[in-house]
């Protein structure tokens, strides 16, 4: 939802309308504009800060939501104008300075801050810390690459509000390791910790996760996402019993019996995703894995490798499962799979993802009779094998090998060739001949029917695919071509094109956007630099008295 002004400044009547109209209901409007489907948090933010020009009244109403999620980049992105030190501390500044604005603030992010980088730098990360006990209404805060000192805990443990708190390829000094904290973080309901090689500088890791623990172990937390097996194993040897709804672990079988008793103790899950499982080797015996018939009661949603299914689904009400194996290198295992005890399940289930293996060995339509979203996950392939037969599915998700989700292949991507997605399209709609929805190539682009025959293309990662299109961009004009070579940009519809505004649109994005599947990149290249080439032989069409770059020459 865009706004454009339709009455001239300074006009009476328009001051007259917008006061008539109770303060209550502009903010409720303006408040809608929030991140969503046809709009990402960036595009949310160009309308908001006009709107904040309008008038006084205005702006009062629209710099809550302008402010309310805040991200700073210590490297910068390459496809946005790099912020300076400078304007760093001026924003610092600011909010010391005690401005109104500091209320408004819910999230906050720091991104990619280098251990390394210059000492100015590293003193603008520690001013960002130390600003956050300035936001009294925080309630999320995400790290990543931020090197994280003692002194910064004990900081996130004190803010009041704070509710999701997210570490990502962080790092601890040594210091970190001999905190006393006083407790938990009081209202911490989510944390998330990616990233596997995130170890403290020093390679010793079980003394900064007891530390991290300690941090998140309160009985207000809710869901749990652990990409770390150390800090999987010191959550669950931490002795305070969370009631945890949502579990997404790494798993390795030496610690699956203390990992199945952790289960037991925890009957609040509702989801529980193992992403990772490192099976034992030949030299080691198969782990004991299991599971009281009374645990998990309330168990709704299982991602996991094939061997759990006979312990976590039979008599249980799952209604959602995924059936995949990582190996340590995060690629899909493509062993074979038992999907029968997921029949087992007490509850119909309405929700299925198997790889493409399993998915071709086992009848859906007898086997899942209530099955509304099939997911299939590719172990080598591009294209899927569909079979000859007719369910009434409505949601089909399709992740090839190339899929930024889970890549096992280094092969062209297409989950930008909106023409090859829609050359495959057909062989979909004839199996799913009910579907409404189908992904053909990861998460970017979905083809909705919004007619008995017709099919759209839909972005539904508007923000990934605006900032991933940008980056091409950005290579492009430095002549990086190695991301065009291997994932091709096709639009159709203008659907891809309609993710920038005009002002947004610079000549190697729309050069992207408006080649065919036949030109390669280095003819955009081409194209590229000839367009923004100064020319060497004046304009026929031009004024005598105009030079070879086309500007007016002075009269001189």
């Amino acid at each position: 939802m865009a706004f454009e002004s339709q009455t001239a400044v300074g006009d009476v009547r328009n001051e007259q309308s917008i006061a008539q109209i109770p303060y209550d209901i502009w903010c409720e409007i303006i408040d809608r504009l929030r991140p969503g489907e046809d709009q990402c948090l960036r595009e949310c933010k160009l309308d908001v800060a006009k709107l904040t020009l309008v008038c006084r009244s205005f702006c009062a109403i629209a710099r809550p939501v302008l402010f309310s999620e805040l991200s700073f980049s210590g490297r910068g992105d390459p496809t946005k104008p790099p912020w300076s030190i400078d304007q760093h501390l001026e924003w610092i500044n600011l909010i010391k300075g005690g401005s109104s604005i500091r209320l408004h603030v819910k999230s906050y992010t720091l991104l990619d801050w280098p251990s390394k980088g210059p000492d100015v730098l590293r003193a603008t990360i520690d001013e960002h810390m130390h600003l956050l006990s300035h936001f009294p209404n925080l309630q999320s805060l995400r790290l990543n690459a931020v090197d994280i000192a003692g002194w910064m805990i004990q900081s996130i443990q004190q803010l009041p509000n704070l509710e999701t708190l997210s570490l990502e390829d962080c790092k601890f000094y040594q210091d970190v390791k001999d905190l006393v904290l006083p407790g938990p973080i009081a209202r911490l309901r989510r944390y998330e910790h990616y990233g596997t090689i995130s170890r403290p500088i020093d390679q010793t890791a079980g003394p900064y996760f007891s530390v991290i623990v300690k941090l998140i172990s309160t009985s207000t937390l809710r869901v749990l996402k652990l990409c770390d097996w150390d800090l999987t194993n010191s959550f669950i040897l931490g002795g305070v019993d969370c009631p945890v709804e949502d579990l997404d672990v790494m798993v390795r079988s030496s610690s699956i019996d203390l990992f199945s008793r952790y289960l037991c103790r925890t009957p609040t899950i509702k989801a529980l995703r193992i992403s990772t499982f490192i099976p034992p080797t030949q030299f080691m015996d198969t782990p004991a894995f299991s599971l009281e018939p009374s645990a998990l009661p309330h168990l709704q949603e299982v991602q996991c490798p094939g061997e759990f299914l006979p312990m976590l689904i039979p008599g249980r009400p799952v209604q959602r499962v995924t059936v995949i194996q990582l190996n340590p290198f995060k690629r899909l295992d493509g062993r074979p799979v038992n999907v029968s005890p997921i029949k087992q399940s007490s509850a119909p289930i309405i929700e299925l993802g198997v790889t493409d293996r399993a998915y071709q060995g086992m009848d859906t339509k007898d086997h899942f009779p209530n099955l509304e979203t099939l997911t299939i996950y590719a172990i080598e392939k591009t294209r899927l094998d569909v079979k000859k037969e007719q369910h009434p599915i409505r949601n089909v998700r399709f992740y090839p090998a190339t899929s930024s989700r889970f890549p096992r292949l280094t092969v062209q991507n297409y989950s930008f060739d909106l023409q090859k997605q829609r050359s495959m399209l057909d062989d979909f709609k004839e199996t799913f001949p009910h579907a409404l929805r189908i992904q053909l190539a990861g998460g970017y682009v979905e083809w909705r029917r919004d007619s008995a025959s017709n099919w759209r293309p839909f972005v539904i990662a508007r923000d990934l695919a605006r900032r991933r299109l940008s980056v091409f961009a950005w290579n492009l004009e430095r002549g990086q071509l190695q991301d065009l070579t291997w994932t091709k940009v096709v639009d159709t519809d203008g659907c891809l094109a309609g993710l920038f505004r005009p002002e947004e649109m610079t000549q190697s994005l729309a050069l992207i956007l408006s080649a065919d599947g036949t030109t390669s990149p280095s003819e955009l290249q081409a194209r590229l630099d000839d367009s923004i080439a100064p020319k060497l032989v004046p304009d026929p069409a031009a004024g005598a008295d105009e030079g070879p770059s086309g500007d007016a020459r002075s009269s001189q």
